[in-house]
């Protein structure tokens, strides 16, 4: 009988165990995401590092906390609510949906399909390695600095 109560007692160990990588695995922020972007030509331009956000020289830029982005000087810069844009004053900038970029009166400023940014046009602006959605700061971070609206 002890031995099947120990049984019990490693599986609900087992168990926890997992749970917490699991938890820890799927809670990592969204600045510790890892991205290059390149221009059309592809020239390396921006590149984020836990949450730290680079130019092409190597110097500090900006940082991604959570939601928000700001400049290397710690000034808040942009926020991401949404899908939804705002400057350091509040002011909505861009909206994003799966694959549009709208400025905040909605005409089309761009579009990100998987890596590739274009503008409004349709020509080829950038790519972003790593993109993720309209939901991820990061990739709408350095997507809004490729376009310019950051």
């Amino acid at each position: 009988m002890p031995h099947r109560h120990l049984s019990g007692l490693t599986l609900i160990l087992v168990t926890l165990w997992l749970a917490t990588v699991l938890c820890i695995t799927f809670a990592t922020p969204a600045s510790a995401q890892s991205l290059t972007a390149y221009k059309y030509s592809g020239s390396f331009v921006f590149k984020t590092d836990g949450g730290s956000v680079s130019n092409s020289r190597g110097a500090t830029i900006g940082k991604i906390e959570g939601n928000s982005y700001y400049s290397s000087g710690g000034s808040l810069k942009a926020r991401l609510e949404d899908r939804k844009l705002y400057n350091a004053s509040g002011f909505l900038v861009a909206k994003f949906d799966a694959s549009s970029i709208y400025n905040a009166q909605g005409s089309l400023i761009g579009k990100l399909d998987n890596e590739s940014l274009c503008d409004s046009h349709g020509s080829g602006i950038g790519k972003i390695e790593g993109a993720g959605g309209p939901d991820d700061p990061a990739t709408v971070f350095l997507a809004s600095l490729l376009l310019g609206i950051i």
